[in-house]
């Protein structure tokens, strides 16, 4: 009797191994074996040797056996005294589904897999109904009765995938991204190389910075994004053509390279050729990523913020905006270097150098968060750093007008 256990490594395995039509073994015994790969095959395992290996043989059926190299073995493991002690069971198991069940469970916690399937096929002839025994078979209950599980979810149009069940759709998602991910890695090599063309220069070197400069694969945004990001620009290679490239991707990681960009970069003429894309294509996502630094603990990327927001004005913020008008920061103030002379009240002294660090919270005010939110309001309107000044300004705005009270007739 044949049991086999394995993980999905191991079902690999078992597609390479040999299956061959051999006379059954002059020493066979019931028997579990650890396979290397991990997961176990139990069942009438003997041993065999020809002249070009040494393995073992793990009878499948009548005259069929599945042999497998003995490198494939961690241990085999034939405890004759389990296996006695199951002969004796099973000689006196009576003829009832219970019992039948409970030795089952016995075999089970002996780590005989192959005997314990064969007596939970004996309850079900005993008892088809058996639930328990029905659902370690692998079965479900359903309206029409037991069903195996596999059929039940390939009936719901469920595929085995990786070693688990999946819908069709999700299979097809799950691999399209796997086949996405492949090709943004298959660009990173190809730009390395076109890279490399281009720097060897002549006329191969020409045609792979046309190459370069032609990309129009989405594919091709992390390879490009990381370019651009990298702030190594050389004189073939100008971040203007990065930028450019990604401006005509569209997507995602296209925007997220050009936003942090237009955030950071130290040019001007680069943070303002990414901010003419954005206002094309990505500007709310841009908007989005510079509302989320408003509140950063670094004084510096806050006015970053704020100076991008000058560019990408949007009246729906207006409330971001004032309460980034003043933000908290903690300061370290160093110890002063400088000793003092200590006296105590019993006329004692002595030396001090220094001190500890001093921790403090400072309240900054943000030029350019309030210059973007001059941006968006009428001309004159201008509370300067007052936040609850701004917030009543806008409550008011938001606030129905007196003359548009309605009241039923």
């Amino acid at each position: 009797m044949f049991r086999f256990r394995a993980s999905p490594s191991l079902c690999s395995l078992l597609v390479s191994a040999l299956a061959v039509a051999l006379p059954a073994p002059s020493v066979a015994a019931e028997a579990t074996a650890a396979l290397r790969h991990g997961g176990s095959l139990s069942g009438e395992i003997a041993e065999y040797r020809n002249e070009q290996v040494r393995g073992q043989l793990i009878r499948v059926g009548p005259g069929l056996m599945l042999a497998l190299p003995e490198v494939e073995f961690r241990k085999i493991d034939d405890d004759q005294e389990v296996l006695a002690e199951y002969r004796r069971r099973a000689d006196a198991v009576a003829e009832t589904a219970e019992a039948h069940w409970e030795l089952s469970r016995w075999c089970n916690a002996q780590r005989l897999y192959a005997q314990k399937h064969r007596h939970l096929r004996y309850v079900l002839e005993l008892d088809p109904d058996h639930g328990p025994a029905r659902q370690e078979l692998d079965y479900e209950p359903t309206a029409d009765g037991w069903v195996k599980r596999t059929a039940l979810r390939r009936e719901r149009g469920m595929l085995r995938d990786g070693g688990e069940w999946r819908f069709a759709e999700e299979v097809s998602m799950l691999r399209t991204e796997k086949d996405n991910e492949l090709a943004r890695k298959n660009w990173i090599r190809e730009l390395a190389r076109l890279r490399t063309q281009v720097l060897r220069g002549g006329h191969r070197g020409a045609e792979a910075l046309q190459e370069l400069q032609a990309i129009n694969d989405p594919l091709a945004d992390t390879a490009i994004a990381r370019e651009l990001l990298s702030g190594k620009p050389s004189g073939l290679f100008r971040r203007e053509m990065w930028i450019e490239i990604l401006a005509r991707l569209r997507t995602p990681t296209a925007v997220e390279a050009l936003t942090q960009t237009a955030m950071n970069d130290a040019s001007p003429t680069i943070r303002d050729l990414c901010f003419e894309h954005l206002r094309e294509y990505g500007r709310y996502r841009a908007i989005g990523y510079f509302i989320s630094k408003l509140d950063s603990k670094d004084n510096r990327v806050v006015r970053r913020a704020g100076r991008a927001l000058i560019e990408l004005n949007d009246p729906e913020i207006a409330l971001q905006l004032v309460d980034a008008l003043k933000t908290k920061h903690r300061e370290v103030i160093a110890p002063r270097n400088d000793t003092n002379v200590a006296m105590t009240p019993n006329g004692g002294g002595g030396m001090q150098m220094g001190g500890k660090p001093k921790v403090i919270d400072r309240y900054l005010n943000n030029p350019e968060v309030l210059t973007a939110l001059l941006e968006i309001v009428p001309e004159g309107v201008n509370y300067q750093y007052d936040q609850d000044a701004w917030r009543v300004y806008f409550a008011n705005r938001l606030a129905p007008s007196p003359g548009d009270l309605r009241r039923d007739p």
